[in-house]
């Protein structure tokens, strides 16, 4: 398993699997995507939501749980975690963390933004099958939104979301803020594919966008 887990929000169970890691020190280091009120997370209340040992408080005061809190698509969770991930050229491999139903369309994103500079393993959220990459099938609505993933990434990241972030000026925030905060936005009606993959999120999971 990769010292550095990547955990797309959604489902409470996904970071509670990523902290139940780090307790255990399997994994020294924590990136929270979308860790916002649609992702169903409160980042100024995290240690009280999560119920943080102190062992936990540390390594979010020391900045080894990372918070990243504006993607709210799986589209902009992966260009959120390769941002990141730009910014600590060292990690060379990672743990995705996810459920099994959303890991197919998640691990694609991931490995698409990220060009194979970072290998990416993968590791369920799910209690009844832990160490599973994924079902061997997909629900249909979920495999749509696999599909129109599986095309989305292929046209050039730019064009992946309607407001794609842009890097300039992230270099000085600091590393809890990371990224997406105080960047342009480009100005544009959201592409069909982009509305149909947050209605499919919302849908699975209520509260994310």
């Amino acid at each position: 398993m990769a010292p550095t887990a990547i955990v797309f929000t959604g489902q409470p169970d996904r970071i509670e699997r990523a902290l139940e890691l780090m307790e255990e020190g399997r994994v020294a280091r924590i990136l929270v995507s979308g860790a916002n009120r649609p992702g169903g997370v409160d980042p100024t209340r995290f240690a009280r939501q999560f119920r943080l040992s102190p062992r936990l408080v540390s390594a979010l005061s020391a900045g080894d749980i990372v918070l990243a809190t504006e993607a709210n698509s799986t589209l902009e969770n992966a260009i959120e975690t390769s941002c990141w991930l730009s910014r600590h050229p060292e990690i060379d491999e990672v743990t995705l963390i996810t459920s099994s139903t959303h890991m197919a369309r998640a691990s694609l994103a991931l490995e698409r933004a990220l060009h194979g500079r970072v290998e990416v393993r993968r590791l369920t959220s799910d209690r009844n099958c832990p160490t599973c990459e994924g079902p061997k099938r997909l629900p249909l609505a979920e495999f749509g939104t696999f599909l129109a993933t599986w095309l989305i990434t292929l046209l050039p990241q730019a064009r992946w979301t309607p407001d794609p972030p842009r890097l300039g000026g992230a270099a000085s925030l600091p590393e809890e803020r990371i990224v997406f905060q105080g960047v342009e936005r480009a100005e544009e009606p959201a592409p069909i594919w982009h509305i149909a993959e947050r209605e499919n999120d919302r849908t699975a999971h209520p509260g994310k966008q």
